[in-house]
């Protein structure tokens, strides 16, 4: 956490990987059960085993492994540190009036001048008519493209441009600080397989581990976690199905591709994992806000523990998922009144 490289887009990873596991060794801690970090598991060692005892004074065991996927890693999205550093730099102004949407076009190969890119955009916010601005801006139905673009900033064969959109008064930010929109851009990303190759790659290193839970630190939508876990749905079926208590049922239904994670078209697989933990966008600063949904494996009947149930997890009806809502991860932390919304 302390490294020479910190702030590098490599030393991130490590980072949010290493706060990752600290996060789940609290998470852990505080729910029913023994927790024992790094237990030694065979071929390897697992991050987590837990000793659970059961209502039924059973003892039961699980194992959680950790992992991150990074939809943005190794893709046209992933920003070096010499576009970090200029955004850290425009962060820096204080602009209680404008905000700005940018656009970048070719590859920014070295540090620009800071100072003078700083200037660039300082001079520009000053010297802007707000009010003019905000009269265009209005008239548009406060559409952003229709405002004029700003002089761009340009080192080597790297461009920065975009507009300055006026900020309406009550939307204003409390300290004057400049909401910097960092730029679009638009690149293919195949975030079903990358979920299951990594999921697949965790029951790999522990294939002979009966009770495993695979914890995700993801960005990726809930929907699409769905499709990587069930399989695709396929064309939605009208169909009528007659029961002896209340008549006739009417759909739809959709049928699911057995090209997930949990079932393919052999059946299921990956049984030795009783479920799938999302935690989304999680940083430090986000811990008391944080949402987490619990996927258990429709395929296989084995004991849960509590938490499973306690926070937001997924039920399945009819090849549909249905989130049922629960407390918020931070309840279990053994701290949380510290550590809740650090933002308020």
């Amino acid at each position: 956490m302390r490294h020479k490289k910190f702030g590098s887009r490599a030393n991130d990873r490590h980072f949010n990987a290493a706060f990752f596991e600290l996060f789940l060794h609290e998470f852990l801690s505080g729910t029913d059960g023994l927790v024992e970090a790094q237990p030694s598991m065979g071929r390897r060692p697992a991050d987590f085993r837990v000793n659970l005892r059961l209502q039924d004074r059973t003892e039961f065991t699980y194992i959680v492994e950790a992992t991150d996927i990074d939809l943005e890693s190794g893709t046209a999205l992933e920003r070096d540190q010499n576009e970090l550093s200029v955004f850290d730099k425009l962060n820096e102004i204080s602009s209680p009036d404008f905000f700005l949407f940018l656009e970048t076009q070719g590859k920014l190969k070295s540090t620009p001048p800071l100072g003078k890119l700083k200037d660039h955009f300082e001079k520009l916010i000053n010297e802007t008519d707000y009010d003019r601005l905000l009269r265009i801006f209005m008239l548009c139905g406060q559409d952003p493209t229709c405002l004029p673009r700003i002089p761009p900033f340009s080192h080597e064969n790297w461009t920065l441009s975009g507009r300055m959109v006026p900020v309406l008064p009550e939307n204003r930010p409390r300290y004057g600080k400049l909401i910097s929109l960092y730029p679009s851009r638009v690149s293919p990303i195949d975030d079903i397989g990358k979920t299951k190759s990594r999921l697949e790659e965790k029951v790999k290193q522990h294939r002979d581990v009966e009770n495993l839970i695979v914890a995700l630190r993801c960005n990726l939508t809930n929907d699409r976690l769905d499709e990587a876990l069930l399989g695709k749905l396929g064309p939605s079926l009208q169909v009528q199905v007659a029961t002896n208590d209340s008549g006739v049922f009417h759909g739809p239904f959709h049928n699911r591709r057995k090209d997930g994670f949990w079932a393919n078209n052999f059946g299921p697989q990956n049984e030795n994992v009783i479920g799938v933990v999302a935690f989304y966008n999680l940083h430090p600063w986000s811990i008391g806000n944080l949402k987490a949904i619990f996927y258990s494996n429709p395929y296989v009947d084995k004991p849960m523990p509590g938490w499973t149930k306690s926070i937001t997890h997924a039920e399945y009806l009819g090849g549909e998922v249905a989130v049922v809502e629960g407390v918020p991860p931070y309840t279990f932390l053994r701290d949380y009144e510290v550590i809740g919304n650090p933002f308020g």
